[in-house]
């Protein structure tokens, strides 16, 4: 048995104007499971100017599967300390604590789900800056899956809370904002987001290009989002999202490429973006 594995990525996201690349590892030759890794981030927004991030983190991770028969069942919990360079316009240095816990629940899925066909998973994550305060912030999602009367497809509830101290409030979770609408620059120290998701396949082409591509499916996802704070107007967006799973060199993780087209409910406006594109080398 290996008790090692890492992966090294890389990818972008067209809307936010971001690049990534990193490398992530974990050895389990104990308990709990040791996790290191690094990252580098470049990010442009019209509004804040460019800025330069590099982080360093490692910490631990509880893992337990619960798994039986047509159930599956797992608990995370993860504790690490990250260390953060960031360049904008000067150089600062920060570092933080992140705890999270993870619990999921699902029936098993096909071979063709794209979602878990019914299931829910409950998320909290705490993070604290031991420096700068940039990041303290509480947040807590849960995930519902529920089946549709077509096979394959599904829906998806969300329902999510975050919490920034005062400090923190320029540094919203991208994941707690409707989809369409950039997170830089949200000064909410309390915000809810709640969305629905329609999932279905269009297509199962099983393209073939050699050992280099290939392309198992195509599915189209609708969602309707809604975010809101305290004393503050909601923020609307619905759209679709058009999907491609594919695989290169026969890596057995799917990766994802697609774009989506978003209405702003709010103020009446149309928004065609890319999703983030992303690709990783397993060193297994």
């Amino acid at each position: 048995m290996n008790d090692s594995s890492g992966v090294i990525y890389t990818g972008i996201a067209p809307f936010n104007n971001e690049a990534i690349a990193g490398f992530a590892g974990a050895w389990a030759g104990f308990f709990p499971v040791l996790l290191y890794g690094a990252e580098i981030q470049t990010a442009v927004y019209p509004d804040f100017g460019a800025w330069l991030d590099t982080f360093f983190y490692t910490g631990v991770e509880l893992p337990f599967d619960f798994s039986s028969g047509v159930i599956d069942q797992f608990l995370n919990i993860g504790s690490i300390i990250q260390l953060e360079n960031r360049y904008y316009p000067t150089k600062t240095v920060d570092s933080a604590f992140i705890g999270s816990i993870r619990w999921q629940l699902y029936e098993k899925s096909a071979r063709r789900d794209i979602i878990p066909p019914l299931g829910i998973s409950l998320y909290g994550k705490w993070m604290y800056s031991i420096i700068s305060g940039n990041y303290n912030f509480i947040f807590g999602e849960c995930k519902i899956f529920l089946p549709s009367i077509f096979e394959n497809h599904g829906f998806k509830l969300v329902f999510q809370v975050d919490y920034n101290h005062d400090a923190a409030n320029w540094m919203l979770n991208p994941a707690a904002v409707p989809r369409g609408l950039n997170p830089a620059g949200f000064a909410f120290p309390l915000f809810f987001n709640a969305g629905i998701d329609y999932t279905m396949p269009l297509a199962y082409p099983d393209i073939e290009f050699g050992s280099f591509l290939y392309i198992p499916r195509i599915y189209l996802n609708g969602f309707f989002d809604i975010g809101w704070s305290p004393g503050v107007s909601m923020m609307k967006t619905t759209g679709i999202e058009l999907m491609t799973d594919f695989h290169i060199f026969n890596l057995p993780i799917p990766l994802q490429i697609g774009t989506r087209l978003v209405y702003n409910i709010s103020n009446g406006k149309f928004r065609l973006e890319d999703t983030s594109f992303m690709i990783g080398i397993d060193l297994n």
